[in-house]
């Protein structure tokens, strides 16, 4: 059986930079996204350079009640973006740091 490759959802999109949602063992046809991980563009692979997890940036808060919801971490993504820490160089997204 083979392949079909699905591009990775836009979880946030903020000032011209785009991240993506990454599917857990970049398995599209499960339907599963990974709580934490992101990627940089739409074929990010789960395991590869240009996927990240959200906790590892320096602006990620971790209130209990929170830790999980996919609002919160949305938030921390659109602030990430907004303190530079994700941002656009050319037609790449990067992370500052990375």
């Amino acid at each position: 059986m083979g392949y079909t490759w699905t591009k990775n959802p836009v979880a946030v999109t903020r000032k011209g930079v785009k991240v993506y949602h990454i599917f857990d063992n970049d398995d599209a046809d499960n339907g599963i996204l990974r709580v934490f991980w992101f990627g940089l563009s739409a074929n990010a692979s789960d395991d590869g350079d240009d996927s990240f997890d959200v906790r590892e940036l320096p602006n990620w808060r971790n209130p209990e009640s929170l830790k999980a919801e996919p609002e919160h971490i949305k938030n921390i993504l659109r602030e990430a973006i907004d303190l530079g820490l994700i941002y656009k160089d050319g037609d790449e997204t990067k992370i500052k740091g990375a």
